[in-house]
């Protein structure tokens, strides 16, 4: 096996064992949306997977052209 697949898994191992230590509930939204984003909800200090979940879907809600948008706020046209 060559070095660089050798770092290569080495690096998707450590990314695993990081994902199995989470509690169950956040190990499903790691699923759901991806770990960097779920990494960035605990880097800031949130832990909560139901306020992580609301914040996510808020955020995708309103941004994404494929959800309908369900702020009430309406620009002047």
């Amino acid at each position: 096996m060559s070095n660089h697949n050798t770092l290569f898994n080495e690096r998707c191992a450590k990314r695993m064992n990081r994902i199995d230590k989470l509690p169950a509930p956040l190990r499903e939204l790691v699923h759901e949306y991806g770990l960097s984003i779920v990494t960035a909800f605990t880097d800031a200090g949130m832990y909560d997977h139901k306020r992580i979940r609301h914040c996510i879907e808020t955020v995708l809600n309103e941004l994404s052209p494929l959800r309908k948008p369900t702020s009430s706020q309406r620009g002047n046209q």
